[in-house]
């Protein structure tokens, strides 16, 4: 099972997740980023340093909050991962719709420049 806690620095919203990544896991997150959403969060951050493992056939649960967050130019990143989380993350193909980070740090500095952009 995951933990999920939400932080926020400046205008991103970001959920530090802890654990095993299953099905339960998955669904927990889903409704996180709905939660951040519906807070009018349009930049999160999944901070994946605690992230023990990751079951591929459950990262279909985040693909609805994750293209409604796109569909309104919101942006969702992802940071933190081991290489095997990066491995499993890559097959299952979500690079093609997150921006992917090697550090939180990296990953704020991006978000706040995107935000100075606009």
């Amino acid at each position: 099972m995951i933990e999920i806690k939400s932080r926020k620095a400046d205008s991103v919203a970001i959920l530090d997740l802890d654990g095993a990544l299953d099905l339960d896991g998955s669904q927990l997150l889903k409704e996180s980023i709905q939660q951040e959403r519906k807070k009018g969060s349009m930049k999160i951050l999944l901070n994946f340093t605690g992230v023990t493992s990751v079951m591929s056939a459950h990262l279909q649960n985040l693909l609805t909050p994750i293209r409604a967050l796109t569909m309104i130019k919101g942006t969702v990143g992802l940071c933190g991962m081991t290489p095997s989380v990066q491995k499993t993350m890559r097959t299952a193909m979500f690079y093609k719709i997150v921006k992917v980070y090697e550090t939180e740090a990296e990953a704020l500095s991006e978000l706040k420049l995107l935000e100075r952009n606009l």
